[in-house]
């Protein structure tokens, strides 16, 4: 009897545990605020996380439907559980089904710092109706003061538009202007020239206007051929006006060098003539020293015989 009690104690004791990890398990759902709208309408799809450490929750729609978009991911910091709630709104775009589709992940962490992962996934439908509009009898036509409400609004509206329009800024000048490496020559305002050689086949413009709200076109590189080339900048202020910034310029055509034949002069002629003229004279003079040289030595050679023979 004691052993029946005691299984029968421990497998309540396993449901208990089971049913609280049950109940204590990470989980995430899908709903929605209304299952039925009209073509216009606007609803809410909510995501409701429980008991997590940590979520990623991604949510999509399809149909005839704007917005209704959910990306969500993060944790507690810490080894805590807690309770989430994200909200997408939806605009009904047109007639017809809207699907919304949960999908992503949720982590549970145990007591014993164990996490453990489950997979969350959810699909809800919202059926869109066209919106009817009111019946003949319904219909109230509008006395004279609904008139006169009528036709101020509209006129407020339309000064409320001219407002708006006269705030804009009509500033559609360049603040600074000038071609990377090169010196601007300014004619005016509005244009400016500049001069190349031929090896520069490529310029950088860079301009900048005095109102951030103003675009400019035309900045960058720009390819030169040779001659005249227009390069033009349009500045366009917030309001839509225009400034039209031309830049002229000239890149010079190629220059061949011919190769050109050594001036000579008067004296260089006589010089290479003169040349040969002084080794044939200082030879010469070498071949009469030599012959000097040797009558010399002959008259001496005679004298010496003439002594001897006396």
């Amino acid at each position: 009897m004691k052993k029946i009690r005691k299984l029968v104690i421990t497998i309540i004791l396993i449901l208990i545990f089971i049913a609280t990890k049950d109940v204590y398990a990470a989980s995430g759902s899908l709903s929605v605020s209304s299952s039925s709208v009209y073509a216009g309408d606007s609803f809410t799809a909510t995501v409701n996380v429980s008991g997590a450490a940590s979520w990623n929750v991604h949510v999509s729609a399809s149909g005839p439907v704007s917005g209704c978009s959910i990306n969500e991911a993060g944790d507690t910091g810490d080894e805590s559980n807690q309770n989430k709630t994200f909200e997408a709104n939806c605009t009904a775009t047109g007639e017809g089904t809207i699907t919304i589709s949960l999908s992503g992940d949720v982590s549970e962490a145990l007591p014993n710092h164990d996490i453990i992962n489950s997979s969350i996934s959810g699909t809800k439908t919202v059926e869109v109706k066209k919106k009817q509009g009111p019946l003949p009898s319904q219909v109230v036509k509008p006395n004279q003061s609904q008139n006169q409400t009528q036709n101020q609004t509209q006129t407020n509206t339309k000064d409320d538009k001219k407002e708006e329009e006269v705030k804009k800024s009509n500033n559609n000048k360049i603040k600074e202007l000038a071609v990377v490496g090169y010196d601007l020559i300014k004619t005016d305002d509005n244009n400016y020239r500049l001069s190349v050689g031929y090896d520069v086949d490529v310029i950088v413009v860079k301009a900048v206007a005095e109102d951030k709200k103003a675009a400019i076109t035309g900045n960058g590189e720009h390819t030169l051929h040779v001659g005249k080339n227009d390069i033009e900048l349009v500045v366009t202020a917030e309001d839509g006006t225009q400034n039209k910034v031309n830049i002229v310029v000239n890149r010079k055509e190629e220059v061949i060098e011919e190769p050109t034949e050594p001036v000579k002069t008067i004296g260089d002629d006589n010089e290479s003539k003169e040349k040969p003229l002084n080794i044939i004279a200082i030879a010469m003079i070498g071949l009469n020293v030599i012959l000097a040289i040797s009558v010399v030595a002959l008259l001496i050679k005679n004298n010496k015989l003439k002594k001897m023979n006396n």
